[in-house]
């Protein structure tokens, strides 16, 4: 019974880290949680190579701040999208 409920608690979690996240809208970035404890914050703007602005450096302070907020986070990944 104690598995059950922790698997469900976890679960619970999880899908509030991905609301949480879904609910703050950017432009420049494209968030998510990967096997449950890893989140991932994309640069995605490649017309420009995901070069740095003032807009995609606010959003990411935001992003990790968001996912450090969230106990399920274990760590966090910043990448770029597609070649850039």
């Amino acid at each position: 019974m104690l598995s059950f409920l922790s698997s469900t608690f976890h679960s619970f979690q999880l899908n509030f880290a991905r609301s949480l996240q879904k609910a703050v809208s950017f432009t420049s970035i494209v968030t998510d949680v990967k096997e449950g404890s890893v989140g991932l914050v994309t640069i995605n703007r490649p017309k420009s190579l995901n070069a740095l602005n003032q807009t995609v450096l606010h959003e990411i302070i935001t992003a990790l701040k968001e996912f450090d907020k969230d106990d399920t986070i274990g760590c966090m990944v910043l990448t770029g999208s597609q070649k850039a």
